[in-house]
């Protein structure tokens, strides 16, 4: 999105769409908005990077063959502690965590930090409203031009300049019947569609305009959950599909118009953790969900019950899954959420039938696709890389970069999705971040 210790889960929004090709390599996208080619962009805007769906193009050759010591460590920067995920513009970083003691008080603070790429230095910091509790940033920021966007715990959205850090407008979700999001944390990002910010508030979403902070559309009261809203395009129309306390909807995002919807326990699912972290992933008229295989038809959300045993792969206790030529990589939970490390399993499944390709025991994390390959970081802080075939497993490197972890222990795990951008990838563990050189000289 984008968990917590509160269990605030990592953040969101995921594209979709049809086949297309990228430079570097022939990599095919199932889920590009539109179904537009990838293109090489030196940027990570975003959650989940420039298509909304972990899914880049490098604009830089970059190397998973690396000497004995690991990669190239640029640098190492301490902030707030969270789960904000790095965005990175321009040659800046942009990121969330709370550690900031607001005015100079005893209670830390949800705060903005912008770092500058090359060397890791804190560029400025901005405060963002919260209640005082310390449960870790957990939402992370989107930019748009000079604009970057960000949500607090507290449901604090607001708009911010890039280069200063200056506030542009902020707004009180509270005030449009935003509740508290489950465990008492805002999760979900932002996503700019045209004019508007839509956030995942309310009972089918919530749109600001983006230049103002004013309010274009709403829905009735109602808690947010983990997941981001979800751009996605269906018969010709450019729909966001949003998972929300009660709802399942797909909206027009101009005017939050419902096409396709359902009650939750319309469409209700089973997965081993009571918490869904992980974003829909949605091909065409197909959406999954935690394992749960639904359709959007004739403006509801259907469950499909015939061959739903085959896809309950846990896809909402882990991470979130990567669609990549008809293949759906993930880990998967054996046991449950918090297992030990040997109780998950990495799986390649096919998209269309539901079939496991390979499976690959003891790697679980965080993960992206550059080109053609995965980069993963694992909940026990290696950072991995394996090669995007259904093929076999097949890992090309892997180093330690966060040491402390513990099975069973939460606070000891890597939750954070890691970010690329131009040839290098950051990383984050509570309240560190890492840029490590991936480039070839």
């Amino acid at each position: 999105m984008t968990r917590v210790a509160c269990a605030a889960s990592l953040l969101v929004c995921l594209g979709l769409g049809t086949a297309s090709v990228l430079a570097q390599g022939p990599v095919v996208r199932d889920a590009t908005p539109g179904g537009t080619a990838v293109k090489p962009t030196a940027d990570w805007p975003c959650w989940r990077g420039p298509y909304h769906n972990g899914v880049t193009a490098s604009t830089q050759k970059w190397s998973a063959t690396w000497p004995a010591e690991g990669p190239k460590k640029l640098w190492t920067t301490k902030i707030g502690q969270g789960y904000s995920s790095p965005v990175v513009v321009g040659g800046k970083v942009f990121i969330g965590g709370f550690g900031v003691p607001k005015l100079g008080g005893k209670k830390d603070w949800d705060t903005l930090y912008c770092l500058n790429a090359d060397t890791g230095e804190i560029v400025w910091q901005q405060l963002l409203p919260n209640t005082g509790v310390n449960i870790g940033t957990a939402t992370t920021p989107g930019v748009d031009g000079n604009v970057v966007y960000m949500v607090s715990n507290a449901c604090g959205v607001g708009a911010y300049d890039v280069q200063t850090g200056k506030e542009i407008w902020a707004h009180d979700l509270g005030e449009d019947g935003v509740k508290a999001v489950e465990r008492r944390c805002w999760s979900a990002a932002p996503i700019v569609e045209g004019n508007l910010v839509i956030l995942n508030g309310g009972t089918n979403g919530i749109a600001l305009e983006k230049a103002t902070g004013k309010v274009v559309w709403k829905s009735d009261a109602d808690t947010a959950p983990f997941m981001s809203s979800v751009p996605f395009d269906v018969n010709q129309q450019h729909l966001v599909l949003m998972v929300t306390g009660k709802n399942m909807v797909a909206v027009k995002p101009a005017d939050g118009t419902v096409v396709f919807g359902a009650a939750r326990k319309e469409i209700s699912w089973k997965v081993t953790s009571p918490d869904m972290f992980a974003d829909p992933v949605v091909l065409g008229g197909d959406v999954e969900l935690s394992g749960a295989w639904l359709t959007l038809k004739d403006g509801k959300v259907v469950l499909n019950k015939e061959g739903d045993r085959k896809r309950n792969l846990e896809l909402g206790s882990t991470c979130q899954p990567i669609l990549y030529n008809g293949c759906i990589y993930a880990p998967h939970a054996y046991k449950s959420f918090n297992s030990k490390l040997e109780e998950y399993g990495y799986r390649c499944r096919d998209w269309a039938t539901g079939d496991i390709k390979w499976e690959q025991k003891g790697v679980c994390g965080q993960q992206i696709l550059v080109d053609d390959k995965l980069v993963i970081l694992g909940i026990d802080g290696n950072l991995i890389i394996v090669q995007a075939t259904p093929e076999k497993y097949t890992e090309l490197a892997r180093t330690s970069i966060f040491a402390g972890y513990k099975d069973g222990v939460r606070e000891t795990h890597c939750l954070v999705a890691p970010a690329f951008a131009d040839g290098r990838v950051y990383l984050r563990k509570g309240d560190t971040v890492v840029c490590l050189d991936l480039r070839q000289n």
